[in-house]
């Protein structure tokens, strides 16, 4: 009977939650995600791979740790692109090219008609939802340090 190590699965785990957290609030919900909101699906994704391979029983042991020890780090920079769109959220700095449109230097119709066209759909400025005073990437700058701990914790650990 295969027996599935429980940190592995669990990092596995989450990251599906996440991403299919995001997705049910773009595709059910209704809420387009901006572009700071794709990146931050990206470690996830890194994440997941990474916990599918430290599940796998016929990876050495040093390689499943390694693997989990990649997959904290990719949290940690999952947790950065978070805390920078939480910074963009709360207007503490401004936000990439692609997040937000300056269409107050427009010195002519033509120039903010041209701006008006290349604004993003979605803002990266502006907060779709929140809950318990948190946006999304909020929680994600929140939790994402603290599965970063848990895989780190699963690397370190003598067995797995």
């Amino acid at each position: 009977m295969l027996r599935l190590a429980p940190i592995p699965a669990l990092v596995f785990a989450l990251c599906v939650g996440a991403l299919a957290g995001a997705l049910f609030s773009q595709y059910v919900l209704g809420f387009a995600p901006c572009i700071l909101c794709l990146w931050q699906r990206v470690p996830y994704v890194l994440a997941l791979a990474l916990g599918a391979y430290a599940l796998g029983p016929w990876n050495s042991m040093a390689s499943r740790r390694l693997a989990l020890a990649l997959a904290g780090l990719v949290f940690l920079v999952g947790a950065g692109i978070a805390l920078y769109h939480s910074g963009v959220e709360a207007r503490w700095w401004t936000g990439t090219d692609g997040c937000t449109a300056n269409l107050s230097e427009a010195t002519s119709v033509e120039e903010l008609r041209s701006r008006l066209m290349a604004a993003p759909i979605v803002r990266c400025d502006e907060v779709p939802f929140r809950i318990l005073g948190l946006s999304m990437a909020g929680w994600n700058a929140l939790l994402s340090p603290l599965f970063a701990l848990l895989a780190f914790y699963g690397a370190k650990r003598q067995t797995l």
